[in-house]
């Protein structure tokens, strides 16, 4: 949660970072990288505790 400027020009949390790489530029001539997350997707049936997405991105840490 944050005010929607800064977290369309700063995301910190992986995910919504994935998400915003996945918009579509309107110029074909601009590229932006993307960001791809790798691992395995959460289970909607038994999502894992804490962060739902921590099996998808390296950052995650056992606190």
């Amino acid at each position: 949660m944050g005010e929607k400027e800064v977290i369309f020009s700063d995301p910190k949390h992986p995910y919504t970072n994935a998400l915003l790489s996945a918009v579509p530029v309107p110029d074909p001539n601009v590229k932006r990288k993307r960001v791809m997350l790798k691992g395995e997707a959460p289970s909607p049936i038994n999502p894992p505790p804490g962060c739902r997405f921590h099996t998808t991105w390296s950052l995650a840490t056992d606190i």
